[in-house]
């Protein structure tokens, strides 16, 4: 069964935008591929950032450190940042 869990995640706005996330795989069987996505929301509910990439042959009880990054400054601190992880079959 696919699973996953976000061990940390934090924000940063200097010298520009970035998310880091830390994640475990804690399903029983490696994930080939998975697409990991984050969103960063106002406090108005509004989406005003988003990012994505894929991990690669993620083995059962590893974490992975990624890191989501904007080439702008200026972002305001968001209010909720969401992480959103799928597999991708092939």
């Amino acid at each position: 069964e696919f699973a996953m869990q976000v061990l940390a995640q934090s924000f940063e706005s200097d010298p520009h935008p970035i998310v880091r996330v830390n994640l475990k795989n804690t399903a029983l069987f490696e994930e080939k591929r998975v697409e990991v996505s984050v969103v960063l929301e106002g406090a108005d509910g509004n989406a005003y950032a988003a990012a994505r990439t894929y991990l690669e042959n993620f083995a059962p009880g590893a974490e992975r450190s990624i890191s989501f990054a904007w080439p702008t400054s200026g972002y305001p601190r968001p209010a909720r940042i969401d992480i959103l992880y799928r597999r991708v079959l092939e």
